[in-house]
């Protein structure tokens, strides 16, 4: 999936669900080997990635099925390049040396001190991992925008809000609002590139979030804490505390272990999920009784979990809302 990806061989294919070609002709647009290329195009239609044609005129004759036209979109196309590449599958080389020591041990099969230094070393992988964090927000903005009362906060803030996507969904969503807040590293906001018609009440801040973060009466970690272990996000969490107006609240957007109503594809999801925290980052995705014994190395405390009704698919669906 990488290579075919990376190669970009579905747009190469044609723009179409009708379109059809030569794996020798593709060949010529992605730089490839003729040969190689059809043997590589033939195993993954045999998985019906793509559809090959039988033809007795011609051989190495292909066609487009819904898996493959899923590739012609350029979100899905990043996502394939960043869950399928280099540093994300080398990591799990060393899965028996993290179950043995409890942590981490992506330096032993990469070289790496974990992911975020082998982002930090590849910025064009950093980017597309930012654009595939980017593609799994977009799918879920909407319900999160929605299930979160955000009318009751002047100031919201999205802490490692990337390109800032949730943050001006919520914007949209609540015109009350008087200042939205995008921060994370110079690294991710210095690429960002916004619309037009950019809402005036939108800024961006960089910055370090285990060193301070702008004052907020609202702020939102979506996908960020099961990036780190217990210590680091508590680290986060006193950050945020030692900025958050009175009365205010921090809105954790990750998936909850053992929540009821999931169903059995989503409880896979998240427990493999877990593993790959585990393996990439030292991170690890948390119980509602992870939480609460999270929030006592902090000013904090679980005030509730908001639970989405929408759960037939493997977007987030709750909020765990902090409070002092």
């Amino acid at each position: 999936m990488y290579v075919l990806a990376k190669l970009d061989v579905a747009k190469a294919l044609g723009p179409n669900e009708d379109s059809i070609n030569t794996a020798e002709a593709i060949a010529k647009v992605v730089g490839a080997d003729p040969s190689a290329l059809y043997r590589l195009m033939h195993s993954t239609a045999v998985e019906g990635l793509f559809r090959e044609i039988i033809d007795d005129t011609k051989t190495g004759v292909f066609g487009h099925t819904p898996l493959s036209m899923e590739l012609l979109d350029p979100l899905t196309r990043d996502q394939t390049l960043c869950f399928c590449g280099p540093g994300f599958y080398r990591g799990w080389e060393s899965l028996e040396e993290s179950i043995k020591t409890g942590k981490c041990q992506y330096q032993k099969a990469t070289g790496y001190v974990d992911y975020w230094d082998f982002l930090t070393k590849h910025p064009d992988d950093e980017y597309i991992f930012k654009r595939s964090m980017s593609s799994i927000t977009i799918n879920s903005v909407k319900r999160l925008s929605e299930l979160g009362d955000f009318k009751q906060f002047n100031v919201v803030c999205d802490v490692g809000a990337s390109e800032g996507i949730l943050l001006k969904e919520i914007l949209r969503t609540y015109p009350t609002i008087k200042k939205g807040i995008a921060f994370d590293r110079p690294t991710v906001i210095n690429k960002n590139v916004h619309e037009a018609n950019l809402d005036p009440r939108f800024s961006e801040v960089t910055g370090d979030f285990f060193v301070s973060v702008p004052a907020a009466d609202c702020y939102i970690l979506k996908s960020i804490l099961h990036d780190w272990n217990d210590e680091s996000s508590a680290a986060i969490l006193n950050t945020l505390g030692r900025s958050l107006n009175p009365g205010g609240k921090v809105y954790i957007m990750d998936y909850v272990i053992g929540l009821p109503g999931y169903t059995a594809a989503q409880e896979s999801h998240i427990a493999w999920l877990d593993m790959h925290m585990l393996q990439m980052v030292d991170g690890k995705e948390r119980s509602k009784k992870d939480f609460d014994d999270l929030c006592k190395k902090t000013p904090f405390h679980v005030e509730n979990i908001i639970i989405s009704q929408l759960k037939a698919d493997m977007w987030l669906s709750n909020i765990v809302v902090l409070t002092k």
